[in-house]
């Protein structure tokens, strides 16, 4: 035998409870009343309608009076706001933890009462009420879990405005003006209803699921939504952007689910647009793991993680210093001449260019039995050798172009050596940095004209990610002429929307 549901009702008491406007109509506490036919009635008062309803007992008496017209029988309890509570009118989280306190108390009074037999139902009023209180309540009721009070239910109603023509009616709560307002006539239907099903918690995983994707933390963002919670693109979006910051991209790229985006989008979603970039094939590099690593520095960039941040410098720097040096000059495109060992850097034989490589060995003070490190010290003073022994210069570049390039690299070597080794190795931040080191370290990298970098200005630049992310973009731009469409396609920003737009359901599969 199932027993009955034993139906609890909490509602805070408004400005129009129990009546309506001009006493014209039920309240909304009467409509929820007279729909749910509760067994206990719950009303919490504010401070000010306390103070009222203490002197005159007006709503418990005409509730009274509800229940005979309507033959029922609940029990009414007074809940009054807790001392000194600070909430104003509009701030619902205040009113959300007190009237999760006070249901919880409601419904552990309530389960010590009744045996497990007894099932509960905890209806709560929200349009009675601030609107603080109703936003609190329809919260509570989307998000409390079954299982965390055993067998009880929440359900919340909401109630309709009356029909604008019904006229105005005395101003005393009697139970005469109870049994002739027109609610309660035969013919007119309740006007509470049960509030649709609205999964809150949902919504609210989702806008979490979001955030952590902005922060391009697909990982996280995969963890909060579960796979059997979304649709196939989705979740393929998020994979696509959970492989790219992990720089396997090119292990995504040959599963199934890059076939479905493959699909869905086109191919330019996952690959580059070639046509615009030069034939020589070292200008490929920007398409694969340099970009892709351009990208999560420009991630760690706008989400301001300044350590990690100039700790991933170093292996961006080297590709494009080498790049630098192979694209600009020619004889240096050769890769005979680059012998890559076991080390983290390979060594460049300059075999092809002894005048060069004698003034590269003296500049940095090398052996001469020695290769030349791809590091960004051996291939900066490389760089720098070239143009001062006039190395002829590839047919895409000018002197120009050679000079801010070489400039833009010696700007990033300055910072690689003041910022970058000391972050590698010591928990500090580039704050704590002063004009002296910044102008100790310039001096040893000088702009081709031989000036110095302002230290005053870096001391700016290491401020701001964005600034010094944009200024490495402008660099890869020098590189690698005509690359600058590859360097946009669908970066993370553009990933993210498009992510972001499925989650919410803007986009549908």
């Amino acid at each position: 035998m199932v027993e009955k549901i034993h139906k609890i009702l909490f509602s805070p008491v408004g400005s129009n409870d129990p009546l309506g406007k001009n006493n014209s109509s039920d309240g909304s506490l009467v409509q929820v009343i007279k729909k749910t036919r509760p067994d206990e009635v719950y009303l919490y008062f504010s401070k000010d309608f306390a103070e009222v309803e203490a002197d005159s007992h007006l709503i418990e008496l005409y509730l009274g009076d509800v229940a005979l017209a309507e033959h029922l029988n609940f029990s009414i309890t007074k809940l009054y706001q807790t001392e000194n509570l600070t909430a104003g009118p509009h701030i619902f989280d205040t009113y959300y933890r007190e009237f999760t306190n006070k249901l919880t108390t409601i419904i552990d009074h309530a389960e010590q009462k009744y045996d497990s037999n007894t099932p509960l139902e905890i209806i709560l009023n929200v349009s009675s009420g601030t609107p603080a209180m109703k936003s609190a309540l329809f919260i509570i009721t989307s998000t409390m879990n079954v299982g965390q009070f055993n067998n009880c239910k929440f359900s919340s109603y909401q109630v309709s405005s009356p029909a604008s023509n019904w006229k105005p009616a005395k101003k005393e709560y009697t139970k005469e003006l109870y049994l002739n307002n027109p609610d309660s006539a035969d013919h007119v239907g309740s006007r509470a209803q049960q509030v649709a099903d609205f999964n809150f918690e949902k919504f609210l995983t989702r806008r979490k699921a979001i955030e952590f994707v902005r922060s391009y933390n697909y990982d996280a963002a995969q963890s909060l939504l579960k796979e059997d919670s979304v649709d196939k693109i989705t979740w393929a979006l998020l994979s696509y952007g959970k492989a790219r910051r992990q720089m396997q991209k090119d292990t995504f790229l040959k599963e199934p689910q890059a076939q479905l985006l493959q699909k869905t989008f086109g191919n330019k979603f996952l690959t580059p647009d070639y046509t615009t970039i030069s034939k020589h094939k070292h200008n490929y590099k920007i398409t694969d793991e340099l970009y892709e690593y351009l990208l999560n520095i420009q991630a760690l960039a706008h989400n301001n993680q300044a350590a990690d941040f100039f700790r991933a410098l170093t292996p961006a720097l080297a590709m494009l210093f080498e790049d630098a040096l192979r694209n600009s000059f020619s004889g240096l495109n050769n890769d005979s001449i680059y012998q890559h060992t076991k080390g983290a850097f390979g060594t460049i034989e300059l075999k092809d260019l002894p005048e060069v490589r004698s003034y590269v060995y003296d500049y940095l003070g090398l052996n001469t039995n020695r290769g030349i490190l791809l590091n960004t010290i051996g291939l900066l003073g490389t760089y720098r050798g070239c143009h001062d022994k006039n190395v002829p210069i590839n047919s895409r570049f000018n002197s120009e172009t050679i000079k801010e390039i070489y400039n833009t690299m010696a700007y990033f070597r300055v910072i690689e050596d003041a910022i970058r080794n000391q972050l590698a190795h010591n928990i500090i931040s580039s704050q704590q940095f002063d004009s002296k080191v910044l102008k100790t370290v310039s001096a040893r990298y000088p702009k081709l004209d031989g000036s110095l970098w302002s230290a005053g200005q870096l001391l700016i630049d290491l401020q701001d990610l964005n600034k010094l992310m944009a200024n490495l973009k402008r660099l890869s731009q020098l590189i690698y002429p005509g690359s600058q469409h590859a360097l946009t396609y669908l970066d993370y920003q553009e990933l993210n929307h498009q992510i972001a737009e499925y989650i919410d359901g803007t986009k549908k599969y």
